[in-house]
């Protein structure tokens, strides 16, 4: 039996009389913030019990908030303003806090390209940099110290002279040098 959608009125104790247009198996609620002339809408279903539970938010301002998960069919998403995920969308396009991964799957190889088609796990394009709390490779790498206190960095780097260099950094001289001639000299 197929139910007619029809207008509901109703006071959810919120002081405020909303109404909504209900279907099978879904409401539609359009709702009024009090001082409010614009409205809201949102989408929900009734559980069991008749407690209207919702699932996707309209505000008034046209923001759209989920309490559900997000499904879609195949097809395209374009985003022209800015993301955040777990976050409020910042002055970058994505902008994620927490753990993020990229892995294989049926469907797809699980590579990350940025700022080209990823040939590899992790492919990028133009210059990069790696920073931890114990590295890091830019231009020059740089490995933490494990000392305590007092420590001195270790860099690996090649000069101007295209020759390859490790060194701590309270050094002077070269430490290793690997020069182009395929030469290795100590200090």
């Amino acid at each position: 039996l197929t139910e007619v959608p029809h207008i509901m009125l109703y006071d959810d104790n919120t002081k405020v009389y909303r109404y909504g247009i209900a279907y099978s198996g879904g409401l539609v609620k359009n709702f009024v913030s009090t001082g409010a002339s614009s409205l809201g809408h949102s989408f929900g279903s009734l559980n069991s019990l008749g407690t209207y539970e919702e699932h996707v938010r309209i505000t008034k301002e046209g923001h759209i908030q989920l309490s559900g998960d997000l499904k879609a069919n195949p097809g395209n998403l374009k985003v022209t303003g800015k993301v955040g995920v777990n976050v409020d969308p910042t002055l970058y396009a994505l902008d994620v806090r927490g753990s993020a991964r990229i892995v294989s799957g049926l469907e797809g190889s699980g590579f990350l390209g940025v700022g080209g088609q990823p040939f590899n796990k992790l492919h990028v394009y133009g210059d990069t940099k790696i920073d931890s709390a114990n590295l890091i490779i830019d231009k020059t790498g740089i490995f933490g110290s494990q000392s305590t206190s007092n420590g001195h960095d270790a860099y690996i780097y090649v000069n101007t002279d295209d020759d390859l260099v490790i060194k701590k950094s309270n050094m002077s001289h070269d430490g290793i040098l690997v020069d182009t001639a395929g030469n290795v000299g100590i200090k």
